[in-house]
């Protein structure tokens, strides 16, 4: 860890939770054990960012600031570095810090930090009002990708939607190019793995890892990717501000404000949905196009399929993941023609959770709404599904679409082609 790395740190996490602490006395336990030269501290932190972290502090509690000598294991880092915050704290203006680009692992870290302290520190959460832990979640995968696949952010040239979803559109730069297009269409990270969304501990890492695989199969054979992740929550303080901040009001009314910012919610995801259809995939050069729908997010395309009737004649084929949190399946609408129905089931493979309420008999779990009659069309074993749930196949996995990634790999790479048009991809 060097300059940049603390640099970093400091201005992501202790700055933002300084000034929203708003301390009336700052002291520093200045020790030195990470300054370069220092062999036990293993770190390479210069004399000139040292001064540099001390006069971002100075700001605080109106510049009562005291600064004690802590430790360190090499003298002439100590000195060197005592000497430079001294400096700073008598007025003269910081040395100039070469490398500003954090590390890999320390950027990843300390955007880490961000996720976890984001639920006792609101001032590190994104930056919208209605910001979740699953925002940050999203920036750090951003720069993930960003780094690891050369994606680049798809701007959403409509204003209306245009804030839920920063962040939230990435492709590789060839995404328009006359190559395979993979679109992958999923939910934030808590929500792929099963958990409830209260649930404070985040499995994003393994969650990572699963969809990486499919990213690298997809890149080294030849395709671009879009990656769009759809947020569970929108960026309107009015429609939100009540669920989120008045504890205290009538239940009636916080359940209307639920089930207001919910609407807005489904018809922003569909609006996004179309949106990226005509601006980013129908108009590219695209020899092939392939949809991949890892939870909610399968309805929304699903949904473009029942709106644009060009979606079906461009479309290679569609690939849909869902567990037992998501209890209705995204289906073909009745005023669509039976030909429709018929492509759907041709050239879809929707896996469904073992554990998903339509395998079980007499269920009612498929309720209303979007696929509102998949449990009685499924209920009985001995009849198969409607043609407008497409090519449903029950997982053996009981449990979050995470592991059903996992489990049926090799299904959707001879779904997607066969295994030799996939060979040399993958971790």
């Amino acid at each position: 860890m060097g300059d940049a790395d603390y640099l970093y740190a400091f201005q992501q996490v202790i700055m933002p939770v300084a000034y929203d602490f708003n301390p009336d006395l700052v002291i520093i336990a200045a020790g030195f054990d990470a300054a370069i030269g220092d062999q036990l501290g293993g770190c390479f932190v210069t004399p000139s960012c040292y001064a540099h972290m001390a006069h971002m502090l100075m700001p605080l509690a109106k510049g009562k600031l005291v600064v004690c000598l802590e430790g360190g294991y090499n003298l002439a880092s100590i000195s060197k570095s005592a000497l430079a915050v001294t400096r700073t704290l008598l007025g003269e203006p910081p040395d100039r810090i070469e490398v500003t680009k954090p590390t890999k692992s320390g950027a990843a870290t300390v955007d880490m930090v961000r996720v976890y302290q984001c639920r006792f520190w609101p001032c590190l959460a994104s930056e919208s009002k209605t910001s979740t832990k699953v925002d940050a979640l999203r920036a750090y995968q951003k720069q993930q990708l960003c780094e690891d696949f050369d994606m680049m952010e798809l701007t959403v040239f409509r204003e209306r939607i245009s804030k839920s979803f920063k962040n939230q559109v990435l492709a590789t730069i060839n995404y328009a190019d006359a190559v395979p297009l993979l679109v992958i269409f999923h939910d934030p990270y808590h929500h792929q793995t099963g958990q409830d969304p209260k649930i404070k501990r985040l499995a994003d890492a393994e969650v990572y890892d699963t969809l990486n695989w499919y990213r690298e199969r997809a890149i080294n054979a030849g395709f671009a990717i879009i990656d769009v992740n759809f947020p569970n929550h929108v960026a309107d303080a009015d429609v939100c501000s009540l669920v989120i901040q008045n504890q205290a009001a009538d239940e009636d009314v916080l359940n209307y404000d639920r089930e207001v910012e919910n609407a807005k919610r489904i018809a922003e995801r569909a609006e996004l949905a179309i949106y990226l259809w005509e601006n980013y995939i129908e108009p590219n050069d695209s020899t092939a196009i392939f949809f991949m729908g890892i939870g909610s997010p399968s309805r929304e395309i699903v949904h473009i399929l029942n709106q644009r009737e060009s979606f079906f004649q461009r479309i290679t084929s569609i690939l849909l993941f869902l567990d037992s949190t998501h209890p209705t399946l995204p289906s073909i609408s009745d005023h669509n023609t039976y030909y429709l129905s018929k492509w759907y089931k041709q050239n879809s493979l929707v896996f469904v959770a073992g554990d998903h309420g339509i395998w079980n008999a007499g269920s009612a779990a498929g309720g209303a709404g979007i696929g509102g009659d998949a449990a009685a069309a499924t209920a009985n074993k001995s009849k198969k599904p409607s043609k407008r749930f497409g090519n449903v196949r029950r997982s053996e996995v009981e449990g979050g679409v995470n592991d059903m990634l996992v489990r049926h790999r090799e299904e959707v790479l001879e779904f997607w082609g066969g295994k030799g048009r996939w060979d040399g991809g993958g971790r």
